[in-house]
């Protein structure tokens, strides 16, 4: 399908060039590079680059001495927080298929989507 690109702002490219691995590795190559700089500030909050990927690493190591294995689903039901990126990460280091579910949604609401 060809895209239109009529309205598209001039100078911008159109084609987007996206490395071939997998998303956890930006994580880690950024944590490796600059591991002091911050990561995620929330609330009074601070996490660096080297902190976020130590708790993404032990929580990925627990999730695979639960058992959970590759291409495996998990349900993560957090709201917008620091926990919530480190189980993101946590589950793609692993192989593991992220499924976030919204704490938002009153109960017996489906999503339509």
């Amino acid at each position: 399908m060809e895209k239109n690109y009529a309205c598209w702002p001039e100078g911008w490219p159109k084609h987007l060039n996206y490395p071939n691995r997998p998303v956890h590795m930006f994580l880690d190559y950024t944590a490796e590079r600059v591991p002091n700089r911050i990561a995620i500030h929330f609330g009074g909050m601070v996490l660096t680059y080297g902190e976020l990927q130590l708790l993404v690493d032990r929580f990925a190591t627990a999730l695979s001495a639960l058992g959970l294995k590759k291409g495996e689903r998990m349900a993560i039901h957090l709201p917008n927080c620091p926990q919530f990126a480190i189980a993101y990460y946590g589950l793609l280091k692993i192989g593991a298929v992220f499924t976030p579910l919204s704490p938002l949604l009153s109960p017996g609401r489906r999503s339509t989507s």
